[in-house]
């Protein structure tokens, strides 16, 4: 019969010597973050005439980007665990062609937290984020159930709701740990490091620190979906 579902707390500190093996893994969020400030100039400008009308879709053009160059960071991140050092041609031309179902995800994963978000909304004060964090939690398998599962698009989303059900103690964890590393290095720590550094350099933070904490989130995250999704535990 199947065991409990066991929680491997030592990925969460044996990621940081992979990390530090394979920085390539930050590369595609790095790059994710470069785009994404060129679209918010260009929207700027094209949309600045019109009020900013139409800099919705910059923005949604924006989350596929970011959405599919976490899909590229997990393979090159699950290849760094099953090999030690990644190797950035090959997981780059995987990547490639599972393109088109990781861009399937991400758009069902920022649509599915966007309807939580908004139904959370009815009920007032913090419910908005309380949604969007349980959606998270059901989904945050989403992407790697497409890039490294193969899973066709509209089925990543139910192969996540599938383990997350299965082994809700590791997918609570993951949920915990990743939301708190991309929130604090991504978007809390930038602002209390711009009292020590000049303007281009807090630019640069903006987009360096969270392309560090999505490297890490990673990393665990590929861990513990091949760990969910591959793995058999039979006594």
């Amino acid at each position: 019969m199947p065991s409990q579902p066991r929680t491997d707390l030592s990925l969460y500190w044996h990621a940081f010597p992979v990390y530090a093996r394979n920085l390539a893994v930050l590369l595609p969020p790095l790059l994710a973050a470069v785009v994404q400030q060129l679209l918010n100039y260009a929207g700027a400008q094209l949309t600045g005439p019109l009020g900013g009308i139409g800099m919705g879709i910059f923005g949604f053009i924006g989350q596929l980007v970011f959405g599919f160059a976490f899909g590229v960071s997990l393979i090159v991140a699950d290849d760094a665990w099953r090999h030690e050092r990644a190797n950035l041609g090959t997981d780059w031309d995987e990547a490639k062609r599972k393109a088109g179902n990781i861009l399937l995800a991400t758009v069902g994963l920022f649509f599915m937290i966007y309807v939580a978000q908004m139904i959370g909304s009815i009920l007032g004060g913090g419910g908005s984020l309380a949604a969007g964090a349980l959606a998270v939690l059901f989904l945050i398998y989403t992407i790697p159930a497409a890039s490294l599962g193969g899973s066709p698009g509209p089925y990543a989303l139910s192969s996540s709701i599938q383990i997350a059900r299965r082994e809700p103690g590791p997918t609570l964890l993951l949920t915990v740990v990743s939301l708190f590393v991309y929130y604090f290095i991504g978007f809390m720590l930038p602002p209390i490091l711009a009292a020590y550094v000049s303007f281009p350099s807090y630019v640069a933070l903006q987009m360096l620190l969270p392309s560090l904490a999505i490297g890490y989130v990673a990393l665990i995250v590929a861990k513990q979906y091949t760990d969910s999704a591959f793995s058999r535990w039979w006594r």
